[in-house]
């Protein structure tokens, strides 16, 4: 059963980011890592094809995804669905690293996706996670991997439209969902690690706050207000 792993990606080959480890990772477990290019100014796409990746550029006539996040996720969505064939596709932000192995998961039948949780990592040794208020992924296990091909005959997807958290998959995917053993399976989210990129993310927040529902800009706002980490 064929694995792909996905990734919209945009300016993130800089040293003090993830990229290279987290291509590495998806390499170890995937058949193909298809990563979508968001007209990097950076080495993004170089680096991703140096280490074997199959590298897209977005459609010259698509905005930047950052606001106008819907048709990127679409575009990827269709790419790695294409690869993968009758097979799974795991989307995978380039600050994310999975531990687990997910191909054992990929022989289910029962399920078209599966659910993992995910830890907000809040220290530079990757050893504590935040676990107060809006923090709460590592409790509540969200769809990651999907079976694209396993939908009815006849279905169209639909998109959520939104310009940013507009999800991974289609609106409409018919889900089947099982979740995977979080003891096995979870993502190590590195994107709140150092402090200057918490600082950098709440001021991308705080531009596009108009795209925010207020549960998500209040989520968003307490990114600055430090909670004593949890190991």
């Amino acid at each position: 059963m064929k694995l792909v792993s996905a990734l919209l990606c945009k300016n993130e080959a800089a040293s003090d980011r993830y990229l290279k480890r987290v291509l590495e990772r998806c390499l170890s477990f995937s058949d193909a890592v298809v990563l979508l290019d968001d007209r990097s100014t950076d080495a993004t796409a170089k680096v991703a094809s140096s280490l074997g990746c199959q590298v897209f550029g977005r459609s010259v006539l698509l905005e930047p995804a950052w606001g106008t996040e819907t048709p990127a996720r679409r575009e990827l969505w269709e790419l790695a669905a294409r690869e993968a064939g009758d097979g799974w596709v795991l989307f995978v932000d380039a600050d994310m690293l999975l531990h687990g192995d997910p191909r054992p998961l990929c022989y289910s039948r029962a399920a078209n996706a599966w659910a993992f949780i995910l830890y907000d990592v809040w220290s530079e040794d990757e050893r504590f996670y935040r676990s107060d208020g809006y923090w709460q992924a590592h409790r509540a296990p969200r769809p990651w991997l999907f079976r694209p091909s396993a939908v009815p005959e006849g279905w169209t997807a639909q998109w959520s439209g939104r310009g940013i958290h507009c999800g991974h998959a289609p609106t409409n995917f018919p889900l089947q969902l099982a979740i995977a053993p979080p003891a096995d399976y979870f993502w190590l989210h590195l994107a709140y690690a150092k402090a200057e990129h918490r600082r950098a993310k709440h001021r991308q927040y705080m531009e596009q706050a108009a795209h925010l529902s207020p549960q998500e800009l209040a989520h968003a706002q307490s990114i600055c207000c430090d909670s004593p980490p949890t190991l």
